[in-house]
């Protein structure tokens, strides 16, 4: 978390963890401002980002899709989820503008031990699921794209040689570090280069569908159900929780818009948004006097 999120979405992220009664989590502060923003607050289950492991110091003002700031601060985090699963912890990796609902480590207890070794969350806005299926996407394909706001990494004997080839990206300014992820899983498929490897889709026996990774065959890799693990998408227009009647674990609000103001504004309407007492409490209104048009007959 660098200062820019924190400030906007570090309240939040950290009341909803808690609220959803999660206690396993941990906050890396990528610099010293949200170091001392965390103390303020209180926090305690938070850590300095190893420093010589990151690439990318910068102190920008401008936190919006695409701008180099973002940019190199999604690769940040790749460095520091790097070295905590050389310490030889699963990962379950989460984004600042994710808010928990319910605590999902009796899921990933149930499937994140099987077939799949990673477990990425996608930009799909459906799920082939049905209302009696609650583990991963049955339609995990290599055609779809995949998001890096949250996923589970289990250690595996492969699982360091895969960090290792992510990072390996960064240099080659494929774009962030989601781009990568989609090259290494995906290969030829993400982009349509053609001279990429190919990665191997394997339908296993019970429905639970994998695809062996491009550049490292040890990695299988599984999707996370939309309507469980949702997007701004998945849970505002299509609930596919509600529709499905499956336990929604989190919601990662994506670039619905353009902009921080978009997120914060759909997780304000998902009544999951920290807001300062002043900002119900306040007496000013805004009024305007409507017009209505005339309708012609």
């Amino acid at each position: 978390m660098d200062h820019l999120v924190a400030k906007i979405f570090g309240p939040t992220w950290i009341n909803n963890v808690v609220a959803a009664n999660i206690t396993y989590w941990f906050i890396a502060a990528l610099d010293p401002q949200t170091s001392i923003l965390l103390a303020n607050l209180g926090v305690v289950n938070c850590f300095n980002a190893p420093v010589d492991r990151l690439t990318y110091h910068g102190r920008e003002t401008n936190y919006k899709w695409g701008s180099n700031h973002w940019q190199e601060t999604t690769w940040s985090k790749v460095h520091v989820v790097k070295a905590v699963y050389e310490m030889g912890f699963h990962i379950l990796h989460s984004d600042t503008d994710v808010t928990w609902f319910h605590d999902p480590l009796s899921w990933f207890d149930q499937w994140g031990t099987q077939h799949a070794n990673i477990l990425m969350s996608t930009d799909m806005v459906s799920t082939h699921n049905g209302r009696h299926h609650r583990g991963p996407e049955v339609s995990t394909n290599p055609h779809t794209n995949i998001n890096t706001g949250v996923y589970y990494v289990r250690q595996w004997p492969g699982g360091r040689d895969f960090f290792e080839e992510w990072v390996t990206w960064q240099p080659k300014k494929v774009g962030h570090d989601q781009d990568a992820m989609n090259f290494i899983i995906r290969g030829k498929f993400f982009q349509g280069n053609q001279e990429m490897p190919v990665p191997e889709h394997v339908q296993t026996h019970n429905e639970f569908p994998v695809i062996r990774a491009a550049y490292n065959r040890t990695a299988a890799v599984s999707f996370l159900p939309g309507s469980s693990f949702g997007n701004a998408y998945t849970y505002v227009n299509t609930r596919l929780h509600d529709v499905l009647n499956h336990t929604l674990f989190e919601v990662h609000y994506v670039w619905g818009g353009s902009t921080l103001e978009a997120k914060r504004q759909n997780m304000r309407d998902a009544m999951k948004f920290t807001d300062v007492p002043e900002y119900y409490d306040s007496p000013y209104l805004v009024s305007m006097d409507l017009e209505m048009p005339t309708v012609s007959q």
